[in-house]
């Protein structure tokens, strides 16, 4: 498990190994730099009618605050719409990335 911290006001932010305080320097994400990064945001609500998956309502929102969240730390933000996995696959293989981050909203399967 991973977390991020976010430094008052200074724009610094580090990413720890949660619960180990004492993670070698080496090994974290630096984010002293003017350009950070880039964090691609795919946001799928709506879903092939063959997987039988309703629309999640309420991505959108989830999505927002993603951007608005890596936006305010320094990284370039990109955010696409029902993707299939074969669509995300190819978004992730077009990129030259030092660092990929993810987050996967999990869709519930009860009706």
């Amino acid at each position: 498990m991973c977390s991020l911290s976010i430094g008052g006001g200074s724009g610094a932010a580090s990413f720890a190994a949660a619960g180990d305080s004492a993670v070698d320097a080496k090994y974290r994400y630096r984010m002293d730099h003017r350009r950070r990064g880039q964090f691609i945001i795919i946001n799928n609500r709506t879903f092939h009618p063959d997987t039988h998956m309703n629309e999640r309502k309420g991505t959108d929102v989830d999505a927002s605050n993603l951007y608005a969240d890596f936006k305010q730390l320094g990284f370039n933000v990109k955010q696409t719409h029902n993707q299939t996995a074969s669509q995300m696959l190819q978004l992730m293989a077009k990129g030259n990335y030092c660092v990929c981050t993810s987050c996967t909203g999990i869709h519930s399967l009860l009706r």
